[in-house]
């Protein structure tokens, strides 16, 4: 990553966060990729709970991965069979399909296994709000170079948002006005 770039890389309490020269501030996962294109890492810098740096594999889920993924934050642990019998329903999808994905994403880190009595018992490795805020940030990001204003301009000029949406919308915008202030306030 060149100077002009990046300004400083701030260690904080709980994550690694880079200030870019415009002030926009990335998030710890693109952060990371921007490393990544400009050397050769293998996942990104960040800070476990206990204040030690890792280097963290970062996990994309294919469609059909998500939906595995999904039924296991519902519920864990679950055996291949159970994952099967609800899967079956929505997709088709046989036993042997749910074991490939199941290997596939346990390779990548996405789930973990203990042997139950009878069958493993699948298990989550990867927290939910972590994967969808990974891959929207990678959406938005991607089509729209990481400008938000610029997705939701997109979606009013398609009138793409329902009335409900916009008045979600607007009490999203006054609580992180509410936290920015709070946390102005603090500084």
């Amino acid at each position: 990553m060149t100077a002009s770039k990046m300004n400083t890389i701030n260690r904080l309490t709980d994550a690694y966060q880079v200030v870019y020269s415009n002030g926009r501030q990335m998030s710890t996962y693109f952060a990371c990729r921007e490393l990544q294109r400009s050397g050769p890492w293998t996942g990104c810098l960040r800070m476990e709970r206990e204040g030690t740096e890792s280097m963290e594999k970062i996990v994309k889920l294919s469609e059909a991965e998500w939906k595995v993924m999904s039924l296991l934050w519902e519920a864990s642990p679950q055996t291949m069979m159970q994952l099967t019998k609800q899967l079956k329903e929505t997709t088709g999808w046989t036993k042997h399909t749910v074991m490939t994905f199941l290997k596939r994403m346990e390779e990548k880190g996405a789930v973990r296994y203990e042997e139950g009595g009878r069958a493993k018992l699948y298990y989550p490795k990867i927290a939910r709000k972590e994967a969808v805020l990974q891959e929207t940030e990678e959406f938005l990001e991607k089509v729209f170079e990481g400008r938000m204003g610029l997705m939701l301009n997109t979606m009013v000029e398609q009138q793409a948002l329902s009335r409900e949406e916009i008045s979600e919308l607007y009490e999203i915008l006054r609580q992180a006005e509410e936290k920015s202030r709070e946390g102005g306030e603090n500084r």
